[in-house]
């Protein structure tokens, strides 16, 4: 796999940086990131329940299914971090590569592009103008 186990047998340590991003949702620290564990991630970094749960359902329904081994046992839409790299598509800011590798260019290129606002920040409208501005013909997951 992509991870390999901590010294003192607690949670893996992930070698991905989209790995990395994905564990802070992972509560449990199992390396599976449930639908409610999307939602309490969802909702401490400052959504409301509402939408927290509207975007959980979206993330792990569209996410966990490419993440999913064929052995699984979970949820369908349970999230597998090992396979993160599964769930990029095609139009996203292309900030981690196709292995799950940070690319700062990409990242840089989110606030140089789309920050009108703040500098170093992108709200909610600035992020949407980057979501149709990244949108790939045929890319029905990234609409």
């Amino acid at each position: 796999g992509s991870h390999v186990a901590s010294a003192d047998g607690g949670a893996p340590a992930w070698t991905t940086a989209l790995q990395k991003h994905v564990a802070f949702f992972d509560a449990d620290s199992d390396g599976i990131v449930s639908f409610s564990e999307t939602e309490r991630g969802l909702r401490a970094i400052g959504l409301g329940a509402a939408e927290a749960t509207v975007k959980a359902t979206l993330i792990n329904g569209v996410i966990g299914p490419k993440t999913r081994p064929e052995n699984a046992t979970t949820s369908k839409f349970s999230i597998y971090i090992e396979n993160i790299h599964q769930g990029i598509h095609g139009s996203d800011s292309g900030s981690y590569d196709a292995q799950g590798r940070f690319v700062p260019a990409k990242f840089n290129e989110i606030f140089t592009k789309h920050a009108k606002v703040e500098p170093n920040a992108v709200n909610e409208s600035e992020l949407e103008a980057m979501r149709i501005a990244n949108r790939e013909d045929g890319d029905d997951i990234g609409r």
